[in-house]
């Protein structure tokens, strides 16, 4: 295995694909663990990469994530006439129900009264991110530009770096405004 064709691989992914720098670790770490567990370019050391990582205790939903990045390296490499079409088949894995909020927890933040300046910031975050289902990190960056409370709208800049406007329910425009 070359370093070299890997290196070209997320050159070609960062200025051609335009990938975020997070995307840029998250190959370097597929990479790591391809090599970290033995695999090959080659049909059996694919599947002893597999075999050795889930001896390893690496849980199936983690060798997914891996396989995905390494997948795409060998669409690359079979793109660029390196090597003949390669590709691990992903494990299976229980699909899980993401649990929500309960009752009880939902009352507690919507009948929360905040009184200090912090109390009243992360309370409105709590609402609007039970409002709109937004990630924490899209809600911890939003900007005040991007919040229309007159068209009750709100434009977070999420995962990718891809800008999604998300619409925002009566109740949750009718919270206190924090003072500007």
């Amino acid at each position: 295995m070359e370093v070299f064709n890997f290196e070209q691989f997320v050159k070609e992914r960062i200025y051609l694909k335009n990938v975020s720098h997070r995307t840029v670790d998250f190959y370097w770490d597929c990479w790591n663990s391809f090599k970290r567990y033995g695999g090959q370019l080659t049909k059996q050391g694919l599947n002893k990469y597999v075999v050795n990582m889930r001896k390893a205790g690496v849980k199936p939903v983690s060798c997914n994530t891996y396989i995905s990045g390494m997948n795409a390296y060998f669409n690359w490499l079979h793109e660029n006439g390196k090597c003949k079409q390669l590709k691990i088949q992903k494990l299976k894995v229980e699909q899980t129900v993401v649990k929500s909020l309960s009752e009880s927890t939902l009352r507690a933040i919507l009948s929360f009264t905040p009184t200090l300046f912090g109390e009243r910031r992360l309370h409105t975050i709590l609402l609007l991110a039970v409002d709109t289902g937004c990630r924490i990190d899209e809600l911890l960056t939003l900007l005040r530009n991007k919040v229309d409370l007159d068209n009750p709208l709100i434009t977070v800049r999420g995962k990718g770096n891809k800008e999604r406007i998300i619409p925002i329910s009566v109740e949750g425009r009718n919270c206190e405004r924090i003072p500007a």
